[in-house]
């Protein structure tokens, strides 16, 4: 054999003891760096199981803040407490699988957060629960706490006449040749007589969004509805919108209540912490009188005006006690509106609930309008008037109404600060968080 072949033979044997060293060498080298990736790879494993874990948790409790928030504002649109349906809300948080306590779960109306902090027909609620971590466990020991959040409103076309009687004839009636236009908002009247709604005379008009008795509807044809088919028979009643309003205390020296041409300014302090002005024998205007802001306390006496009066006032409530009517003729003209902010928001006349079945009278000129919710839960209302524009707001609340003449409603209350009143109602989740 030449010395070739012999040398390149001994090359290939060290060659093959080269990568037989370099194998096991290597080897090693793999073993060392797989003992330092393998918690890598299983730990990024186990993060990724268990983000998905939060995200399901997350998702899950959302849905209980939604059901349950929907739950809650059903108790809403049927009237009940606050106590009521927050019990609701945390009832079917329990009953859809939620095990936390129920100190986690907070109930808010109006929401404490968001683009619904003002709408007292919205219910908020806020539930927080901690989760237990398992990979994670690693780095920390503190449990891991997610938070869901979901508002429900009730929701439906604004009501803008509310009678509150439960029994009797004529709750709502109108009669004669009286033209209602209201086309942008409801009539309910709560009582669950057969004629609670009740239109008398073929020269009465009625334009309304919907109409919703609790009992029957006796109209005519005239009754022309712009949203609902047809008038709903034994609908469920509208809860009082205002009935947790703290009514005034009557206090206050009395003053003068025979007042022209000039302007009254309430200036005693009031325990509501509105300016207030006491008068303990009526009121009666004559020439042009315009109130300042503030309240305006009425006992014993009516509200009147003689013929060409004129009475103007902005930010404004009109409390009626003692006894006290509202006594407006249509040979007086009233512009007034009610405080946008406050305790008495939304309220342009008060009526106390401890006066029950007086009778008032608004029957301003033409060109009279009320801006703000006329509210006499205890009284009968004779009305006749007009929102304060096209786009005012005026709501009537009284324990039974009778339109005459001709009266003209707008719904375009969410600058007017009064409260959401709905009768065909829904509910729907508007916020989650």
């Amino acid at each position: 054999m030449s010395r070739w072949p012999r040398m390149l033979s001994s090359n290939a044997r060290r060659l093959r003891s080269c990568s037989r060293r370099l194998s096991r060498d290597l080897s090693g080298s793999v073993a060392i760096a797989s003992a330092f990736m393998f918690p890598l790879i299983i730990g990024s494993v186990g993060l990724g199981v268990e983000t998905g874990y939060w995200y399901v948790s997350q998702r899950q409790l959302q849905h209980v803040a939604d059901v349950s928030a929907h739950a809650g504002a059903l108790r809403k649109k049927a009237g009940d407490s606050a106590t009521a349906y927050t019990e609701a809300a945390r009832y079917l948080a329990s009953k859809s699988g939620f095990a936390g306590p129920s100190s986690a779960i907070l109930v808010n109306t109006p929401p404490s957060t968001g683009a619904f902090t003002a709408k007292t027909d919205a219910v908020e609620v806020i539930i927080s629960e901690d989760l237990p971590r398992y990979f994670t466990s690693f780095f920390t020991r503190d449990p891991l706490t997610i938070e869901a959040r979901a508002v429900a409103r009730v929701d439906g076309n604004p009501t803008c006449v509310l009678a509150l009687a439960t029994t009797g004839s004529g709750a709502f009636h109108v009669g004669g040749s009286t033209e209602l236009n209201l086309p942008t908002c409801d009539i309910v009247s709560n009582s669950t007589h057969a004629n609670s709604f009740q239109m008398q005379g073929a020269a009465a008009r009625i334009t309304a969004a919907c109409v919703y008795s609790a009992g029957g509807v006796s109209a005519n044809s005239n009754l022309g509805l712009e949203v609902c088919e047809a008038a709903e028979e034994n609908a469920a009643p509208v809860a009082d919108p205002y009935a947790d309003v703290t009514q005034p205390a009557v206090t206050g020296v009395c003053a003068n209540g025979n007042v022209s041409n000039t302007t009254l300014t309430p200036t005693e302090a009031h325990a509501s912490g509105v300016s207030s002005k006491r008068f303990c024998s009526g009121l009666s205007i004559s020439g042009a009188v315009h109130l300042d802001p503030g309240l305006y306390i009425i006992g014993g006496g009516n509200l009147s005006g003689s013929n060409g009066a004129t009475l103007t006032g902005s930010g404004v409530t009109l409390f009626f006690t003692n006894g006290a009517r509202v006594s407006l003729s249509n040979s007086t003209t009233q512009t007034l509106s009610a405080p946008t902010s406050g305790p008495f928001s939304g309220i342009l006349m008060f009526g106390d609930r401890n006066d029950p079945n007086l009778s008032h009278t608004a029957r301003g000129s033409g060109s009279s309008s009320f801006q703000g919710a006329i509210y006499f839960p205890a009284g009968h209302m004779d009305y006749r008037g007009n929102s304060a524009s096209t786009n005012g707001c005026t709501q009537l609340i009284a324990k039974t109404i009778d339109f005459g003449g001709n009266s003209s409603f707008s719904s375009s209350c969410d600058a007017a600060g009064t409260r959401s009143i709905r009768a065909g109602r829904y509910i729907t989740v508007v916020e989650e968080a």
